[in-house]
């Protein structure tokens, strides 16, 4: 470990204070994110054990599941959007990449929670769309809250 903790500090590149359109535009990014929560926190045990009829156990332990490998992936994916370097789309920056590469499959997997008996059996289904839910939210909206040291004042 070095001595000096200025070797760890990413040097200032903009000058002069934020914005409050570019504020308020990152504050708003969070809105999906609450509403995924939500609706994991309080729609969907009741609707599959209620509506579907699958063990509430079970489903409690498919979130539970996803929960502990959410924990793993959300310093994961920060850890490599920080080291990542662009070299087809320099403009994008390091972290907006994976975030676009996550929306389509995100929402997918967010049709998919509440869509099972159409796609099959509910409980494999149950599964895979709740772990790619959470995958995919890990790119998105733990990217977009790592970017928020750019948004403050200060780092």
């Amino acid at each position: 470990m070095a001595d000096n903790p200025a070797e760890y500090l990413r040097p200032e590149t903009r000058s002069g204070r934020v914005s409050f359109a570019t504020k308020l535009a990152h504050g708003v990014g969070s809105m999906p994110g609450n509403y995924k929560d939500f609706v994991f926190s309080t729609f969907l045990l009741l609707y599959y054990s209620q509506i579907l009829g699958l063990s509430a156990s079970w489903v409690s332990l498919v979130l539970a599941i996803t929960l502990i490998i959410d924990a793993v992936t959300d310093p994961l994916m920060g850890a490599i959007s920080d080291n990542f370097k662009p070299r087809r789309f320099p403009n994008l920056g390091r972290r907006h990449l994976f975030m676009y590469m996550a929306i389509l499959p995100l929402g997918l997997s967010l049709y998919c929670l509440f869509f099972t008996t159409k796609l099959g059996k509910p409980a494999g289904v149950v599964g895979m769309a709740v772990f790619l839910g959470r995958c995919c939210a890990t790119s998105v909206y733990a990217l977009r809250c790592a970017m928020g040291s750019a948004v403050c004042r200060t780092h």
